[in-house]
């Protein structure tokens, strides 16, 4: 059998994580399913699971904000279940804590109850999931705070050219670009001002940098955001779906969507460069190799820094600041890397004790065909085709005898730094918001010394 992207997503709701809480998000996921509702054709769809005796407990059945909620019979045996639901329906508030304590001990169960349900996601606000995933690294699902959940759900939705939006559910939107510009807190809070800001100085040059950031990179890395998040998602569904023991199909396209983030990230930085440049009139010119060589927010560029001094310290010291230096120096190690050597980006990190690289292709073949038939209908097909089938039959087994250490990672200098981009993306936006505001109060004084003048 071939599997193809899943078009389902199953997501496991945590006993307290709508207890009176969340209300606003619990609306909006009810917008969402409106607006699923409303698209044709219907390629994807979102469920929500909960425990039914605990949701007639406390009396939140009929009280969701959405609809597509499977509930479920519970089948916690640990600790006292009839004590913990008569807490919860009581008093949730005053009982909070001891309603923590129990929840904790049941909470290796609670998740293989959601992973027997096929469950791709668990969903809490509970302190000893989200700060201890490590401890679940052998369940086959992801934990996720809501937060997390609203950005997978994006993402999946995007994946089936659904560009639905939590922070400003919009209706219509047909494109991935002008569903980003027009919801993106980035573009929302800062990036709109900052084009405004540039377009004012009537700068030909400047103008064009301008609309390529706008316009292109910054949708770009939005998008490729998106890509990686939902072929993250799809594995992570696959194992779900069909056990740790199968391969999942879709780490190629992790790879390359990983690459053309860091690609557009280092992108971004540069053309800031530039903006920088012709905003406060540092001398550069684009059409000049030196001047192009001399250019850039690394620390190494030093011409540049001391032009950028003269006419902005304050700037000046943000770039060459510890912290902003170390995260584009890793960005720039990442996208060189790749761009110029060898690639940095693997979909993920095995660990094995070498028994089964020790075992012949004899070996493997007897394991996986005891009756010696490769596929159904085998008289049908090449013998070229039958043995491709087997080599990637092998592989699959023996990824399925190793333990994963780390889901997707970039390895750099040698294996001497090791990291996971996917986990970085929330600190890489963060970093870039905090670029594009600073250079939007630096035009904002500019252009406020201008009009008094």
């Amino acid at each position: 059998m071939w599997q193809s992207v899943s078009n389902n997503l199953k997501i496991f709701i945590d006993y307290t994580l709508f207890n009176n809480k969340f209300l606003k998000e619990e609306i909006n996921i009810g917008l969402m399913e409106d607006y699923l509702e409303r698209c044709l054709p219907k390629i994807c769809s979102v469920q929500f699971v909960y425990p039914k005796k605990m949701a007639e407990s406390i009396g939140i059945r009929k009280r969701f904000a959405f609809k597509k909620i499977i509930f479920i019979e519970d089948e916690i045996k640990s600790g006292n279940i009839e004590e913990l639901l008569e807490l919860m329906k009581n008093d949730f508030q005053k009982n909070s804590q001891e309603i923590e304590e129990k929840l904790d001990s049941m909470n290796n169960e609670l998740l293989d109850i959601a992973i027997k349900e096929k469950c791709h996601l668990f969903v809490t606000d509970r302190s000893t999931f989200i700060e201890n995933k490590s401890d679940f690294k052998d369940k086959n699902i992801l934990i996720v705070d809501l937060p997390d959940l609203l950005n997978f759900i994006e993402s999946f939705l995007s994946g089936f050219f659904n560009f639905f939006k939590f922070n400003s559910p919009v209706f219509g939107l047909t494109n991935p670009d002008m569903a980003h510009m027009m919801t993106s807190p980035l573009f929302q809070k800062v990036l709109f001002k900052t084009s405004d800001l540039l377009v004012a100085k009537n700068n030909r040059i400047l103008n064009e940098f301008s609309r390529t950031l706008f316009f292109n990179r910054y949708p770009d890395l939005l998008i490729s955001i998106d890509k990686i998040k939902f072929y993250y998602l799809q594995r992570n569904i696959y194992i779900a779906e069909y056990g740790k023991t199968s391969l999942p199909e879709f780490d190629g396209y992790l790879r390359y969507y990983i690459y053309v983030y860091y690609s557009l990230l280092w992108t971004i930085c540069d053309i800031n460069a530039w903006i920088i440049n012709y905003a406060l009139e540092l001398g550069f010119d684009e059409s000049n190799r030196k001047d192009r060589n001399n250019i850039g927010l690394s620390k190494n560029k030093k011409d540049f820094f001391e032009r950028l001094k003269g006419k902005s310290s304050e700037l000046a010291d943000y770039l060459l600041n510890e912290k902003f230096q170390e995260w584009i120096g890793l960005v720039a190690d990442v996208r060189h890397q790749n761009s110029h050597r060898n690639s940095s980006i693997a979909s993920a990190l095995f660990y094995t004790d070498g028994k089964v690289d020790k075992m012949t292709d004899e070996e493997i073949d007897k394991i996986l065909y005891p009756e010696g038939k490769v596929i159904d209908n085998q008289e049908l097909f090449s013998q070229e085709f039958i043995e491709n089938q087997k080599r990637l039959d092998r592989t699959k087994y023996k990824i399925s005898k190793m333990e994963k250490v780390m889901d997707t990672f970039i390895v750099l200098d040698g294996g001497k730094r090791l990291f996971d981009p996917i986990a970085r993306i929330k600190t890489d936006l963060g970093m870039l918001e905090t670029l594009s505001t600073k250079i939007n109060e630096l035009l904002d004084k500019d252009r406020g010394k201008n009009i008094q003048n």
